[in-house]
């Protein structure tokens, strides 16, 4: 039987990363029944256990010897093997090696078990255990815990479990990429950010983006013309307080801090690990900028002390900005009334302006988009800059080419006569 292949084309990192992660959901959701079920099952023999409020101490070593063989030893199952490997490849894909190279894990076949007990009590010990005595055996602390001493019901011992590893585990704690990737002709970041971002907006889970959120980022930063603060917006929809958000900063200092190298941006770093961090104008370590954006400063300090950033030079970056621009865009987006209450900001008030203009003048419709940006970047950089600032981040805020210094003044007395902001 003759195979079509003239719709074949081989699956790309990304795919085959999703369809690792769903095996992974899958198996994890059944390893979760199976402990449910365990769990469920000691349960039942804790309330048969407390059932006999008074053991003797032979009784009890006994009993507990055998709560310990079925909780606190044995061997891994062949589905844990298997998620084992799955966390294996799935750590390989993640570092941007080939997968299966990692070896098995050492520990895939190992006994788990607790320290021994002494089972081979003598007919002196067989009496009945007070509370105070049951301090006194020292190896075996599931008398004391886990057993019904003295009339006392008691719940019994939770079995030792080795906790099986999660994608988190294993990528969290580290960049997602063991190198920055290399750009090539035919690739097209813009666009797959904009997926990525479309995609995340639809299962609300970062960690599945991530690598590839991560790697996009890093390729456009190379192209060099659109700055990251202005690139499809990332939204996780986890709650306030949950641990991704420091996860997505951490990865936006990341990608801030290769920008800056990758587009050559004079600095003058006075922190030492930013000075080693740029040393080297060939290399861009990305596990030393991993380590950095673990850092905990005071707010400013990284965009204002340590790499010396000016204000020209944050607006670019999406993480590493100084209060003083945070303040101004807060004060760009939000509205309040003098007598209280919120408001359109001034930033949306100016866009309200600016499409009534258009309205008035239909050939303004096509460079709308320009001038809105045109108007922004002079808001962020303030009534010092000059045309040549403006400009530059107008073109970084567009990813297009750079206006010239004459039109650039020419067109914003063009807006401000047209679209005159109190």
């Amino acid at each position: 039987m003759d195979i079509d292949l003239t719709n074949y084309r081989p699956a790309s990192q990304r795919e085959v990363e999703l369809e690792m992660r769903r095996c992974f959901d899958e198996r994890a959701a059944e390893e979760r029944e199976r402990r449910a079920e365990r769990d469920k099952q000691e349960k039942l023999a804790a309330a048969e256990t407390a059932s006999h409020p008074t053991l003797t101490l032979a009784e009890a070593k006994q009993m507990a010897a055998t709560i310990r063989q079925h909780g606190g030893k044995r061997v891994k199952s062949p589905e844990e093997i298997e998620l084992d490997a799955l966390f294996a490849d799935l750590a390989d894909l993640a570092a941007g090696r080939e997968i299966g190279s990692s070896a098995a894990s050492p520990g895939a076949e190992r006994v788990i078990a607790d320290d021994p007990v002494d089972i081979d009590a003598t007919e002196s010990d067989a009496q009945p255990m007070t509370a105070e005595a049951g301090d006194a055996d020292e190896r075996s602390p599931a008398l004391v815990e886990g057993l019904p001493v003295a009339g006392v019901a008691v719940a019994a011992p939770s079995p030792v479990v080795e906790p099986i590893a999660t994608v988190r585990d294993l990528v969290d704690h580290e960049f997602p990429l063991a190198q920055v990737p290399e750009l090539v002709d035919d690739s097209n970041p813009h666009r797959e950010l904009h997926l990525i971002a479309q995609e995340l907006a639809c299962h609300k889970d970062y960690r599945r983006v991530r690598a590839a959120y991560c790697e996009q980022s890093l390729l456009l930063n190379q192209v060099g013309r659109l700055a990251p603060a202005y690139r499809p917006a990332l939204v996780s929809g986890a709650p306030h307080n949950d641990p991704v958000h420091q996860l997505i900063h951490r990865d936006q200092v990341v990608i801030d801090l290769h920008w800056c190298f990758a587009t050559q941006m004079s600095l003058s770093p006075t922190e030492a690990a930013h000075v080693a961090l740029f040393a080297d104008p060939s290399r861009f370590n990305l596990e030393a900028a991993w380590a950095i954006s673990g850092k905990k400063w005071r707010k400013g300090f990284r965009s204002d002390q340590a790499l010396s950033l000016t204000i020209l030079q944050q607006c670019q970056l999406l993480a590493i900005r100084g209060a003083g621009l945070q303040a101004t865009c807060k004060s760009l987006g939000d509205g309040w009334r003098a007598s209280g209450g919120k408001e359109a900001g001034r930033f949306a008030r100016f866009k309200r302006a600016l499409g009534e203009w258009c309205e008035r003048d239909p050939r303004m419709l096509e460079h709308r988009r320009s001038y809105e940006m045109l108007w922004f970047a002079r808001e962020l950089l303030g009534s010092s800059a000059t045309p040549i600032q403006i400009a530059k981040l107008h073109a970084l805020m567009l990813g297009e080419a750079e206006l010239g210094r004459v039109t650039v003044r020419d067109k914003l007395k063009k807006l401000d006569r047209h679209v005159p902001m109190k």
